[in-house]
C-alpha cells in the first residue's frame, strides 16, 4: 500500500506509534512517516516506543525527545525502571 501512495501519517494512532518491528518502522520512515507526528493524546512515536532499537531508529531519523504530550510529559517520563527503560532513558537524555 505504501508503494502505491498510502499515507503513513493517517489515523488517530499513527503506524509509527503502534508498530514494534524494526523492518516495518524502517519502511514507514522510508515512505514518509512523521517521526514527530502526534497521536490523539499528543504523543509522538518516542512516547510509545517499546525498545531501545526502535528508539535509536527514531532518533537517528530526527525524532525529537524534547516534545511533550498533551499532559506535558516527555517521552522519558513514562519509561519503566527496568534495564530496557534505563537504556531508553539514557538515549533520550543525550
Amino acid at each position: 500500500m505504501l508503494e502505491r501512495g498510502a499515507n503513513p501519517n493517517i489515523g488517530l494512532s499513527k503506524p509509527l506509534h503502534v508498530h514494534t518491528d524494526i523492518k516495518i518502522l524502517e519502511l514507514l520512515i522510508k515512505f514518509g512517516a512523521d517521526v514527530n507526528g502526534r497521536d490523539y493524546f499528543g504523543r509522538t512515536p518516542l512516547h510509545c516506543c517499546l525498545s531501545v532499537a526502535a528508539m535509536k531508529l527514531l532518533i537517528a531519523n530526527g525524532a525529537d525527545p524534547s516534545i511533550k504530550d498533551d499532559d506535558g510529559e516527555l517521552p522519558e517520563d513514562d519509561l519503566l525502571d527496568d534495564d530496557e527503560g534505563i537504556r531508553m532513558r539514557d538515549l533520550l537524555q543525550k
